[in-house]
């Protein structure tokens, strides 16, 4: 019995650890994404490309860091996520040139918007389905 409750714990531990490992890994891949994204659409160089990896990555763990702590309060997490980007602009305008700095909020802007038609199908989608059932 003793064998099999170690065993158990043991398993806990390990998808716990695994949990850990995955949201470090999850932060990561979304700044490094992100900065393949920008080197592509901004034409950065390398020095550019090395500072905006490294302030990406940063607030990529301040995003997740944010989540868990304020997961429960939904206002509070927005705001402080526009805080961060408000920052974070200020940052990338300091690597940028004037022109990089335009172009990438007009690419912002846009993908803002195609996620907010992308909402709206999925809400109408829902919907739909919904009025099925009933």
């Amino acid at each position: 019995m003793k064998k099999i409750t170690v065993l158990i714990f043991a398993a806990f531990m390990l998808i716990g650890f695994t949990a850990n490992a995955h949201v470090k890994k999850g932060a990561e891949e979304r700044a490094e994404k992100l900065t393949k994204e920008m080197v592509a659409k901004l034409s950065l160089d390398a020095s550019q490309e090395q500072k905006i990896a490294a302030i990406n990555l940063n607030y990529a763990k301040k995003n997740d860091e944010l989540m868990a702590a304020k997961k429960n309060d939904k206002v509070a997490m927005r705001k402080s996520f526009k805080e961060q980007q408000e920052s974070k602009e200020k940052e990338l305008k300091e690597v940028m040139t004037d022109e990089q700095f335009k172009l990438w909020k007009e690419t912002k802007t846009e993908k803002k918007g195609d996620m907010k038609k992308n909402e709206k199908k999925f809400k109408q989608k829902r919907l739909t389905k919904v009025e099925k059932v009933n």
